[in-house]
């Protein structure tokens, strides 16, 4: 009657609630019922007064034939199925009660107390004990590192690197993570179900919620990768033939991504090798049987040549590349320092076909690149890099230095340089001709190079002339000419400002022109430098419009999603903002463009829209629409 009453009751509650929460669940188990109150015969029990009530086991199954824990999983399975349940069971019975009972969730305190305690080889083998089991267990525990019965997660782990690494722990096993009251802001204060108000005066940590965004957050956005067991591994670390236990390391992921977790808990440096999996329960079929998995196998390797692994660290998000072979014959070698952790994540393997992953492998000799594709995509571009080699000498060079400077060039000195862009011009037609890359071709006629030369002499000899100003552009002006010298084969008749941007980073002319860009800017600026080339070839206004106004043609130029990202184009609270410098340049070097377009006629005009434009922006203070505003109704 009682236990058909408290079932009902769960029924109510299940009715109302899709969660419930058993507080304590253990002490309604038989096994400790038994312990506490029927101790069989001839054994005192936990309470020694309870001697006299001793029952033996035939006896006592007979009392209690059916766990009550599993009748009420039934009656909830059957008649409201919607319901999870959620035990609170501790005494090592955490397996017992999703196992045998069929709770659908259980706490797992030995999480919390072996790790704070550093009992690593008790808490390993508990999990290699599951696993061998069955690991299906571990998707249902709950682990946690406090709770209202418990000192605050501060108290029992701190705020530093033993923390952040039994955090990464509990975002990255299978199971449900749990995070505590105030354990993310690192309150100190330990509370409980019956507080109605905190009585210390505590302030978030701002350091440590930060930490839990950089190393925590973007984890548990990943729990797709590690909430299941199918492809969840658990390795032993040896060194010198005996297992490190303070190193938990295991992979798992999906069939396309795999990850690795690695986390050293203990005080002192620990390191070893891992290339075995511990034992596994896997079915197939009805049968089932353990097994253990190399650690090449459970990221999804192959034993064959020409394939490598990739792989990102977290959360450093450095990219790194190792042949598929060196962890088959040679498992991985694992260094860490205390409470350090290392987590690899989208590891995934490629064929190298071309043999661009081999060249990057040996590049970065074991280091990590934060630009992967870009690395590959250079290294493919290489045998076009050479064909194109005579844009970076020092001849072409030098002459377009002394027309932006406005020295005398000598005809020998154009001839010589038509005839390196000539010869660099057939060597690209030959080599685009094979098919290799994706690139038409379209073919400069010498003459057309000449004639270009010799206007771009007009343009920068002419007296006061606007684009002669600035140090900065005079110095980046020859490369951004012969960037876009290089480029015009590249060009078809049509081509839009957005094409020419993409043919600009499909060809990376930043890494073409690395060293002569090398004394202009930091590297992080070298793309920009060569964008500038973009207003050269394509410029995105035409001076030579007479019902052209100032204001409308500047308005249109703010349209333009390149000329937005030249200029350091933001909105911020409302106000629309851009880079004074990035703007005057822009300038620049769109009246140069049109001046080499249209020729030297349109100057003048070009000249005195960007000198009023100029003058206007003085007072603008960096926005936008007060400098749009002071030309309204000033024509060019």
């Amino acid at each position: 009657v009682a236990r058909e009453a408290v079932i009902q009751q769960i029924l109510h509650v299940a009715r109302n609630f899709q969660v419930i929460r058993f507080d304590a669940a253990m002490t309604l188990a038989k096994r400790h019922i038994q312990r506490l109150w029927y101790p069989l015969l001839g054994e005192g029990g936990d309470i020694p007064g309870r001697a006299n009530a001793s029952l033996s086991a035939q006896e006592f199954d007979q009392r209690i034939p059916q766990e009550f824990w599993r009748e009420v999983v039934d009656r909830i399975a059957q008649e409201v199925p919607d319901t999870l349940l959620l035990a609170e069971a501790f005494w090592m019975m955490e397996g017992y009660f999703v196992r045998t009972l069929g709770m659908h969730r259980v706490y797992n305190s030995a999480f919390m107390n072996m790790l704070k305690n550093e009992e690593n080889h008790k808490y390993r083998e508990t999990m290699k004990n599951t696993l061998s089991f069955d690991p299906e267990i571990l998707k249902r525990f709950v682990n946690f590192m406090n709770n209202p019965d418990e000192e605050t997660a501060f108290a029992q782990f701190g705020n530093g690197d033993k923390y952040f690494g039994v955090t990464t722990l509990l975002a990255t096993m299978p199971g449900l993570p749990m995070f505590g009251h105030g354990q993310i802001e690192g309150f100190k204060e330990k509370y409980g179900m019956e507080y109605s108000r905190s009585y210390w005066n505590e302030f978030p940590d701002e350091h440590l919620i930060r930490e839990h965004e950089k190393r925590i957050f973007p984890l548990l956005k990943l729990r797709y990768l590690f909430s299941g067991v199918d492809y969840f591994e658990l390795f032993d670390l040896v060194d010198n033939h005996h297992t490190v236990d303070s190193i938990f390391a295991y992979t798992n992921g999906t069939e396309k991504y795999k990850s690795l977790v690695l986390y050293n808990n203990r005080y002192e440096h620990a390191q070893g090798r891992i290339n075995n999996s511990v034992q596994k329960m896997v079915r197939d079929g009805d049968s089932r049987h353990n097994r253990s998995r190399t650690l090449a196998e459970s990221l999804g390797l192959c034993d064959k040549s020409r394939h490598y692994m990739l792989y990102e660290k977290f959360p450093e998000g450095l990219a790194y590349i190792v042949p598929s072979v060196t962890l088959f014959e040679e498992g991985l070698w694992v260094s860490l320092e205390g409470y350090q952790s290392e987590i690899w994540l989208n590891v995934r393997e490629v064929e190298d076909k071309d043999g661009s992953y081999e060249l990057l492998c040996q590049q970065l000799k074991g280091g990590g690149t934060a630009t992967l594709e870009r690395d590959l995509a250079i290294i493919r571009l290489q045998p076009l890099f050479r064909a194109l080699d005579n844009f970076r000498s020092k001849t072409m060079l030098e002459t377009i230095s002394k027309i932006v400077i406005g020295e005398q060039v000598a005809s020998k000195e154009i001839r010589s340089f038509a005839l390196l862009a000539g010869e660099a011009y057939a060597r690209l037609s030959i080599l685009l001709e094979t098919g290799e890359f994706p690139f038409k071709g379209n073919e400069v006629q010498p003459k057309e190079l000449l004639d270009l030369l010799q206007n771009l002499i007009g343009v920068f000899q002419q007296e006061a002339s606007l684009l002669a100003q600035g140090g900065k552009i005079i110095e980046e002006l020859p490369i951004v000419i012969v960037a876009a010298l290089l480029l015009k084969p590249f060009i078809v008749p049509g081509t839009t400002l957005e094409e020419l941007a993409s043919l600009i980073g499909r060809l990376h002319l930043e890494a073409f022109f690395e060293e002569l860009l090398a004394p202009l800017a930091p590297p992080i600026e070298w793309e920009g430098v060569v964008n500038r080339a973009l207003f050269i070839l394509a410029p995105p206004i035409n001076f030579g419009e007479e019902e052209s106004s100032v204001r409308r043609s500047l308005e249109e130029l703010f349209q333009e999603p390149l000329f937005r990202a030249a200029i350091g184009y933001n909105e911020s609270e409302g106000v629309k903002w851009y880079h004074k410098e990035s703007l005057q340049e822009s300038f620049y070097y769109i009246v140069l463009g049109a001046c080499l377009k249209e020729g030297i006629a349109v100057q003048e005009r070009g000249e005195k829209m960007v000198r009023l434009w100029l003058s206007k922006e003085f007072h603008a203070n960096y926005r936008v629409e007060p400098l749009l505003a002071s030309l309204r109704g000033l024509e060019g």
